[in-house]
């Protein structure tokens, strides 16, 4: 089943229905800037490359650190301005995952996965600190073909994720984003009747969902933004999918409770970047230290604050400025900013 197109404040969004087309959740700057108010754009989206472009390595980093420096470099060097990065690949399974966080302004602290060794050998996770909040860049395991991984994610991996963002929160807010792996509503996939034993829609990956992270006080911003408002984030590689709109939403922006009221609009441009994911950008309605902050960093334009990068096993600089940004994120007044890969 598709979406029936709903008048929006700008274009449309769409909500569900017979017709088959691709959903649209508010277009950028559909609503109004608050007077007085400073804001920052995160976002988050993936790329994915073709055959024969240049494969950006995941090799152990003594053996092949150079490489994968040069690899993040090329990336960065696409964005002028953004002259912090920090990243990490997985060492267990060469070509398999990793994450990035791409930033004009400075962190207090960087950290590189939740502190047990279990867990930390895909690169699944950065963690960068400012004044104001933590900013968490995620990669959660795929539940995988036969559903091997779904133990280990809803039982060691949900929760520890969890228990370390409410330890981060004791002093101060958290904000996830990320590939979350998860259609937590049924709004969220385009068939879920066929899609029980899915990976990322089962009933226990939806449930760890709720209860590690929603019922601990961490707010799903597109859905408190957007209630009954189609958005996928990815579509299959195969057999037209993304054409007749059968997607699923698996990536978000999760904020803790306390910062929920300041964000100002959380939403998905279905027209940027990769055939099969979306950018979501989040926008952050900043209080006056985080505004200090900014001005202390001599940060001007706000445009593109940061860029969470989820990183591409395969890509080249073309594919990097044409289809991952989209937009030229260094223009003010355009809808770019924060990628992950």
């Amino acid at each position: 089943m598709g979406a029936v197109p709903v008048p929006g404040t700008r274009g449309y969004v769409y909500r569900r229905g017979t017709a088959a087309c691709v959903p649209q959740a508010y277009p950028f700057s559909a609503k109004k800037k608050i007077s007085g108010t400073v804001l920052v754009r995160v976002g988050s989206g993936p790329v994915r490359g073709e055959p024969k472009r240049r494969r950006l390595s995941s090799n152990p980093p003594a053996v092949d650190d150079s490489r994968k420096e040069k690899d993040v470099e090329e990336i960065k060097c696409l964005i002028d301005g953004y002259d912090n990065t920090f990243w990490t690949c997985s060492v267990s399974k060469l070509g398999y995952s990793g994450t990035a966080i791409i930033s004009r302004v400075k962190p207090l602290s960087v950290r590189y996965g939740l502190g047990i060794s279990d867990h930390d050998s895909e690169g699944r996770l950065v963690t960068a600190e400012f004044d104001s909040f933590y900013l968490l860049n995620g990669y959660i395991p795929n539940s995988g073909d036969g559903l091997r991984r779904l133990s280990y994610r809803v039982t060691e991996w949900d929760p520890s994720l969890s228990n370390y963002m409410k330890e981060l929160e004791k002093s101060k807010p958290v904000i996830l984003t990320g590939d979350l792996n998860c259609a937590h509503e049924e709004i969220d996939i385009f068939n879920p009747a066929g899609n029980r034993r899915s990976a990322g829609f089962t009933d226990e990956e939806r449930q760890s969902f709720g209860t590690n992270f929603l019922s601990k006080g961490f707010v799903d911003t597109f859905r408190r933004q957007h209630p009954g408002v189609i958005g996928y984030t990815y579509w299959g590689y195969r057999h037209g999918l993304r054409k007749t709109n059968k997607g699923w939403r698996l990536d978000y922006f999760l904020v803790s409770e306390s910062i929920a009221d300041k964000v100002y609009d959380s939403y998905i441009l279905p027209d940027v970047g990769a055939p099969y994911f979306y950018f979501i950008f989040y926008h952050y309605d900043i209080d006056r230290d985080l505004r200090r902050s900014i001005l202390i960093n001599a940060v001007v334009s706000l445009v593109g604050f940061f860029v969470t990068v989820k990183i591409i096993p395969v890509a080249s600089r073309y594919v990097l400025k044409r289809n991952l940004f989209g937009y030229d994120i260094n223009k003010k007044g355009t809808p770019g900013g924060n990628l992950r890969v």
